[in-house]
């Protein structure tokens, strides 16, 4: 079974949200993931008997993230890392939005605790200043779990163990890898490298923790 990171002795993933290879940057202030929605259907039956009968799953829609944008003096800004991540998104951003977004893999604790692993842009809101300011300093995306119907490109059907840990599927898998690594400090061969427990990071940025 997937392991999550714990909220209290694993802050840091739970402070970062990693889309297609990115972290979404500035500061995370707010959340909205909905419940996972399992739906039933109540029959009757002979006399005064009833039967459920499952039907199916809704996939997850507004998922929600806002960050603060720090306007850094020193370093890459915040703002010029938020349009890096548009372009992920939206490659042809901000000349042409009028195109189907990607479908990126993600990693955040809250939506591997309910088995999604992939989603789609769904709302695209401009940055907002703080109250009693003019400078946009906060933005939202909303997203869409993506459950596609035919899975993205994954090579064989049980990808094989590099270095005890599972081999990224594609290459959106890669870039998430490459980007945790960056984030904690680490070369990609380290991460890769790590042991095969179900809280190795290579094993939960795929998806793929051990069992």
């Amino acid at each position: 079974m997937t392991s999550i990171a714990h909220p209290l002795r694993n802050k840091d993933d739970w402070g970062r949200v990693l889309i297609g290879g990115s972290i979404l940057p500035g500061i995370l202030t707010d959340v909205a993931v909905p419940a996972r929605k399992f739906n039933w259907s109540v029959q009757k039956g002979f006399g005064l008997s009833m039967v459920t009968v499952f039907q199916n799953v809704d996939i997850l829609t507004g998922i929600t993230f806002t960050h603060f944008l720090d306007l850094k003096t020193t370093g890459i800004d915040d703002w010029t890392l938020l349009e890096t991540f548009l372009k992920t998104l939206l490659p042809k951003w901000p000349t042409d939005v009028q195109l189907k977004p990607k479908s990126l893999p993600v990693v955040y604790p809250l939506l591997q605790f309910l088995g999604a692993n992939r989603i789609h842009l769904s709302d695209f809101y401009a940055p907002e200043p703080p109250q009693g300011e003019k400078i946009p300093q906060f933005y939202k995306v909303v997203f869409q779990e993506d459950v596609p119907n035919k899975r993205p490109p994954t090579g064989p059907a049980e990808p094989a163990l590099l270095n005890g840990v599972p081999k990224p599927k594609d290459q959106m898998d890669i870039a998430n890898l490459q980007a945790l690594a960056s984030f904690k400090g680490i070369s990609f061969q380290q991460l890769l490298a790590t042991p095969p427990t179900p809280t190795s990071p290579a094993a939960i940025a795929t998806g793929k923790a051990s069992k």
